[in-house]
């Protein structure tokens, strides 16, 4: 039930990874402060589209181990943990000066009790918006709309129930999901900046039919449509650029989501009983500290956790992130 759990906050949250780096030219300045350094924060996205005819290229590995749950009332039942490894690729790319496209592609490799098993996740496709330009002189911040889908790809119906979840890579749902990025970027002294990401999110799930154990739980026979309620994820991020090569970054992200309802046949388990199928209301919040290392402006590296901290109905998880953002 831990890999259930883990895939649906991680599927719910989706789209927010498209930080990227998204450098800033500040042409009035010398040149050795027209350009701050920096990859993104891992969690919360960009305030600035990608300008046109560039790429941004972001891979990603997560690191992931599930170790308990937060249950009904707040608090941390633990359990056996499960571990998963996450490949994640983000390319964006400007088709104006005021939009871009993204692409996401992912697979997963669990792992649980010397067993293991790897396949494709969901994927995205998504386009941003420049709402608002940044005033790098006065307070008006850059404003960017984010709309994007997500498609099924991944595993989710018809599993194999003596695996125990290790086979969920999907959750079947065709998701909507639209935010609003704020960003501003601040000078303090010579090669040291701050920049600052605010992201307001709703997640829209389509229903999901549903056939055996799935990712939502299940059992023999049984079949059946999940509704799945929306997610409203806020999250705020902060680089601070200590020198030209060399910054640190933090997010904190919030995270609500609607219960699942089931409509259908429950079937049974090889107990006899009928299973749980969906779940109850969930709030999730948690933080990602990271280091920083550009070699250029067209390249960097950034190297961090994601943990939870406390939750409600959600799992208990740390995460190992690494990223390489290319920009051309």
């Amino acid at each position: 039930m831990m890999y259930k759990q883990a895939f649906l906050f991680f599927f719910s949250f989706g789209c927010l990874a498209l930080s990227g780096a998204h450098n800033i030219n500040y042409d009035d300045l010398p040149l050795e402060l027209q350009i701050p350094w920096t990859t993104g924060p891992i969690l919360t996205p960009s305030a600035r589209t990608l300008p046109k005819g560039h790429i941004n290229f972001q891979p990603y590995v997560f690191y992931s181990e599930v170790q308990g749950h937060f249950d009904n009332h707040w608090k941390l039942e633990t359990g056996s943990n499960a571990e998963n490894v996450n490949f994640e690729t983000w390319i964006t790319y400007g088709l104006t000066d005021w939009m871009d496209v993204t692409l996401m592609g992912q697979f997963f490799s669990n792992i649980k009790g010397g067993n293991s098993y790897t396949a494709l996740g969901n994927s995205l496709l998504g386009f941003d918006f420049q709402l608002l330009k940044e005033d790098l002189k006065g307070y008006t911040p850059a404003v960017k709309l984010i709309l994007c889908e997500v498609f099924p790809t991944g595993s989710y119906n018809d599993l194999d129930y003596t695996e125990g979840g290790l086979d969920v890579t999907g959750d079947g749902s065709y998701s909507t999901k639209i935010a609003i990025v704020f960003g501003k970027t601040y000078h303090i002294k010579d090669f040291i900046w701050v920049n600052t990401r605010y992201s307001f999110g709703y997640f829209y799930f389509s229903p999901v039919k549903v056939k055996g154990f799935n990712t939502y739980g299940g059992g023999f026979n049984t079949y059946g449509t999940v509704t799945r309620w929306g997610s409203l994820p806020i999250s705020v991020g902060v680089e601070l650029t200590l020198t030209r090569n060399l910054a640190v970054a933090f997010d904190i992200l919030s995270l609500l989501g609607g219960p699942n309802k089931f409509k259908g046949n429950p079937g049974f388990t090889d107990l006899g009983v009928a299973p749980n199928i969906g779940n109850k209301r969930v709030y999730q919040l948690s933080i990602a500290p990271a280091v920083e290392w550009s070699f250029s402006p067209q390249l960097g590296l950034i190297c961090g956790g994601w943990f939870s901290l406390y939750g409600h109905n959600a799992d208990k998880f740390s995460s190992f992130v690494f990223s390489i953002n290319i920009y051309k």
